[in-house]
C-alpha cells in the first residue's frame, strides 16, 4: 500500500516512516517542501520515493494524492 507522508521531515513523520519500513510491507511516499535537503537519509532507499513540490498548488496536490492509498 502507498502511504503519503506530508511534512515528512518532521519528528512525528520520521517516526511513522521508520515504523512503516520496519514493521510493514507498506510503501511510505515522503513529501516535504525541501525534500532533497531535509530527507537525505532516505535518498538511497529505493523503497521510499521522495517528492518535493508546492503542496499548496491544488493541481500538483491532486495528482500526487490520486496515486496513494492512504494520505
Amino acid at each position: 500500500m502507498n502511504i503519503l507522508i506530508i511534512s515528512a521531515a518532521g519528528p512525528i513523520s520520521r517516526k511513522v516512516t521508520e515504523r512503516l519500513l520496519n514493521e510493514t510491507d507498506d510503501r511510505p511516499v515522503l513529501f516535504d517542501h525541501d525534500a532533497k535537503n531535509r530527507l537525505l537519509n532516505y535518498k538511497d532507499n529505493n523503497q521510499v520515493p521522495i517528492t518535493a513540490f508546492n503542496f499548496l498548488d491544488g493541481n500538483s496536490r491532486g495528482t500526487l494524492m490520486k496515486v496513494q492509498d492512504v494520505v
